[in-house]
């Protein structure tokens, strides 16, 4: 049982990034730049907002700005800001 959204964080994340790395990334060939904000923290972020319930993207995105900078410092702006 995850005791808090930081450990739903980090267990999705691990989760996450191991799929990706063996299944995705090896195939990844997009060009340009990398993103600082990585793919596996993207999977992380929408896995966490669909177990919670949270399918508002940009109230859910706001909430872990504003509760927890530090889980995912790399957060891309929106630019839109929505308060709740």
């Amino acid at each position: 049982m995850r005791e808090n959204f930081a450990d739903l964080c980090t267990y999705l994340y691990v989760l996450a990034d191991e799929v990706y790395q063996t299944v995705a990334a090896p195939y990844d060939h997009r060009p340009g730049p990398h993103s600082a904000f990585t793919d596996s923290e993207l999977l992380t972020l929408s896995f966490a907002g669909e177990v919670l319930g949270l399918d508002a993207e940009t109230r859910f995105l706001g909430y872990v700005r504003r509760n927890h900078p530090t889980l995912f410092p790399l957060l891309p702006s929106l630019g839109v800001t929505v308060d709740f």
